[in-house]
């Protein structure tokens, strides 16, 4: 790696002796990124030339071509920062460093590069990067049907608090969801199977709304879930509402045992001027209290006036 032409004119023997002294690979390079030696830990750790990494970093410099500059002035133009940068290469990850040095005319000479191995850190990094995805994980999405949590929704509601009274957003609806009759199928099969449903319950509401912006759903607790709509109307979160209902009850409605045949009732409330978003959701609540003490597996909603069946245009 070693040209032999350049080591007459630019390059020492000390400048040699010290690249091989340093503890890291170390190369340096002209002032057009052309590779004039390195060290064996270099030639070891790198295949690539880095030719173009090193001449994108030096043309950010700002060369001088007075043939009056100052001693002053050239330890100025050493002391530019360039910026650390990484780079990686065969699964590992290095902090590359530059160093300029000047001719006395103010013009680039060469440059040293200096590399620290930093994979060990990088994986610290991506195992703690890991760990904090699975921190939040427990924190903000329920363990057993995978969709956000209370805690999530709670969290969420005061964020869209703040986004209404903003007027970053205009319009909110949401739906509160209760499984029907889901006592019995726990009574019946056990506990396992129940959660065995609930998990199953969670992924169809959630292919109901995965194509509709924003949309989010959440376990509150026990068989109850609730969807946000944000940018939503209310006769629009209505129709998903009902989808909810027809989904869920078309996945199971040939099973053999009426306690397995699932059915949800929904209420649905849409955040109107002025009002807190917990009043909505109390609107909403009642609306599915309407839902569960009528034929079940139905949608009702609240305009603010009254709560009424959704009925779906045929």
């Amino acid at each position: 790696m070693l040209k032999n032409d350049l080591l007459k004119s630019e390059i020492s023997f000390e400048h040699i002796a010290v690249l091989e002294a340093l503890p890291m690979p170390a190369a340096l390079f002209s002032a057009s990124a052309d590779i004039l030696c390195a060290n064996e830990l270099y030639k070891h750790h790198f295949q690539s030339s880095l030719k173009e990494i090193v001449l994108t970093r030096l043309n950010a410099l700002e060369v001088n071509s007075n043939s009056n500059v100052s001693e002053f002035d050239l330890r100025c133009l050493e002391m530019q920062c360039i910026e650390p940068f990484m780079h990686s290469e065969n699964d590992r990850h290095y902090w590359l460093t530059l160093k300029p040095h000047f001719q006395q005319s103010g013009e680039l000479k060469h440059v040293l590069l200096c590399c620290a191995d930093i994979t060990n850190l990088k994986q610290l990094e991506q195992n703690l990067q890991k760990h904090n995805f699975e921190l939040k994980q427990q924190v903000y999405f329920d363990h057993l049907t995978g969709v956000r949590n209370r805690r999530c929704f709670d969290l969420h509601v005061d964020e869209w608090q703040q986004k209404l009274n903003g007027d970053q957003i205009l319009e909110l609806c949401f739906i509160m969801l209760d499984l029907d009759n889901f006592k019995q199928v726990n009574d019946q099969y056990g506990h396992v199977f129940g959660d065995q449903v609930l998990a199953d319950s969670a992924g169809i509401l959630s292919d109901v709304i995965k194509h509709v912006d924003f949309a989010q759903i959440y376990r509150l607790g026990g068989e109850e879930f609730a969807i946000a709509l944000p940018s939503l109307a209310l006769t629009k979160a209505c129709q998903i509402a009902q989808q909810c209902c027809e989904q869920l009850f078309a996945s199971s409605k040939y099973a053999v045992d009426p306690a397995i045949q699932l059915s949800v009732s929904c209420g649905v409330a849409a955040w109107q001027n002025s009002e807190l978003l917990m009043q909505t959701l109390n609107r909403a609540d009642d609306a599915l209290y309407q839902a569960k003490h009528a034929n079940k597996n139905c949608t009702f909603y609240t305009d603010g006036h009254s709560v009424r069946m959704f009925k779906p245009e045929i």
